[in-house]
């Protein structure tokens, strides 16, 4: 689960959202993004933690967003949904709490699946080693589980941060780093650009 409001929501053909996954040494988990040319989400997960591995799902209609809107985006995995198979759903709300919404039909794939128990860290935003479309905007919360409902795993509120804090524990007991351009802020930017030239006048 994961809360955000973004500039560059269908702005760039494969937008970085979440992942937990690391290219160099096959430690790959699964990765959430989101895609401009169609504006679906696509979640990947690795049952082994190759790229060879990888199965992919997207959600069956667009995510509601245009640049600069706030969405909490939920996906679930039921890796053995009792038909002999697996199925992804995914969700939007307003919080990170819901209530959720279904978003488009739940995908269904042949047979049973798992995803890799990796090494590698946690990552909101900018997926370290990725060369994709790195979101701007704000991330306020990230809540990871293991299942579907299941144990609190990771659980982060970056609103209620200090501003400036470059390492803190989430609820989970889980610690964060703030890395590359991110920052804890409570800045708001009412516009940003240029103006070339002032009309004058003479009062």
């Amino acid at each position: 689960r994961v809360r955000a409001r973004l500039d560059n929501w269908g702005q760039e053909a494969v937008l970085e959202i979440a992942a937990k996954q690391e290219l160099i040494g096959d430690q790959r988990s699964w990765r959430l993004m989101h895609l401009g040319d169609t504006g679906r989400a696509e979640f990947v997960w690795f049952t082994n933690g190759t790229a060879a591995s990888g199965i992919s799902a997207q959600s069956t209609v667009p995510l509601p967003t245009w640049p600069g809107q706030r969405l909490a985006l939920r996906v679930t995995l039921d890796v053995n949904n009792g038909s002999g198979g697996h199925t992804v759903t995914f969700y939007t709300a307003d919080t990170i709490a819901g209530p959720w919404a279904q978003l488009g039909a739940p995908v269904t794939g042949a047979g049973t699946t798992s995803i890799y128990n990796s090494t590698s860290p946690l990552d909101v935003g900018n997926v370290q080693g990725m060369a994709l479309g790195v979101p701007v905007g704000r991330y306020y919360a990230m809540q990871l589980r293991n299942g579907i409902g299941g144990t609190i795993v990771a659980d982060v509120d970056f609103t209620a941060r200090t501003v400036g804090d470059t390492s803190f524990a989430d609820s989970a007991g889980r610690t964060w780093s703030v890395m590359g351009d991110a920052q804890i802020t409570n800045r708001q930017t009412r516009f940003h650009g240029e103006i070339s030239e002032w009309p004058v006048r003479w009062g």
